[in-house]
């Protein structure tokens, strides 16, 4: 799943610097928004509810990680390259980019104090003892 993970993670930061597959800064909002649904299909893939041909199955599981890892790439080099031009004043850009990074640092915090906080709720899946 990590090796997966990487691959289409690169396939998305390549195609968010690619001009053919720019979005405007409205697609950008709404595509980052809509990324919150994997929040959900994560946990229905871990609980194993649903239809069983759905969320139990490999293709599935596969494919959802896929997704999830293309739109991480796509919308975080975006959000990077769009960021500064949302600034009018041209002296502000240079702090916007470095702002992106110290973000983009702090999201990665929070996502793993996220990930440590759900570790009881994820031990309560099938298959897992603890």
């Amino acid at each position: 799943m990590n090796t997966i993970f990487s691959i289409f993670d690169t396939v998305g930061r390549k195609m968010g610097g690619v001009k053919f597959f720019d979005q405007s800064p409205n697609g950008v909002k709404v595509l980052s928004g809509s990324r919150v649904l994997f929040v959900a299909t994560f946990y229905l893939i871990a609980f194993q509810v649903g239809p069983q041909w759905l969320f139990v199955s490999d293709w599935f599981i596969i494919l959802n990680m896929c997704l999830f890892a293309f739109t991480n790439g796509y919308v975080s080099t975006l959000c990077a390259v769009k960021a500064p031009a949302q600034v009018e004043e041209d002296d502000r850009k240079g702090q916007v980019g470095a702002f992106i990074g110290t973000t983009l640092t702090f999201g990665i915090l929070i996502g793993s104090i996220i990930a440590i906080s759900t570790t009881p709720i994820l031990k309560m899946t099938p298959g897992i003892s603890g």
